[in-house]
């Protein structure tokens, strides 16, 4: 979920069938979780169920027709390899916790831009604790100054 968001919304890659809306883990989009039912169900990918110490959650794997669909996207994935390459070397390392607070971070900057409402750094700061008050303003201020380059609108104020 968060690697389409990144790819949408940092690298610009064209997934616009994609609307993602604030939800309890950060930016979500249900026909995300529809399409890779859809591509479990073509072969494409399989899921597992694995269990972590703080709960379960899914491991996605190839699934055996997926170099067959693979090849039906072979264009599109060509073009956009670099960028997805880039977000899956930038965050394979990343907790689900930390995703989580990336992308509502990002999420947040481009929800200032398009209300044209100045983004400085304690604004995007504010806002996102509002949202995620689990997360303490020195995380967040943390993880925002580690986004920094890819949030458009975002300035610094002295």
């Amino acid at each position: 979920m968060k690697y389409l968001y990144f790819l949408k919304e940092i690298y610009k890659v064209p997934l616009d069938y994609y609307y993602f809306q604030l939800y309890t883990y950060g930016p979500f989009d249900a026909d995300v979780l529809d399409d890779l039912s859809y591509a479990e169900r073509l072969g494409a990918v399989r899921s597992d169920l694995h269990s972590y110490e703080t709960g379960y959650g899914y491991q996605i794997f190839k699934g055996e027709k997926a170099d067959e669909i693979t090849q039906e996207a072979s264009e599109f994935l060509k073009r956009y390899e670099g960028k997805i390459d880039a977000v899956v070397s930038e965050f394979q390392g990343s907790t689900a916790s930390d995703l989580e607070l990336i992308a509502t971070i990002i999420y947040v900057d481009r929800e200032f831009h398009n209300k044209n409402r100045p983004t400085e750094i304690q604004g995007i700061i504010n806002r996102t604790h509002d949202i995620k008050p689990r997360y303490s303003k020195i995380e967040i201020g943390s993880k925002v100054g580690s986004q920094v380059g890819r949030l458009w609108s975002i300035k610094q104020v002295d």
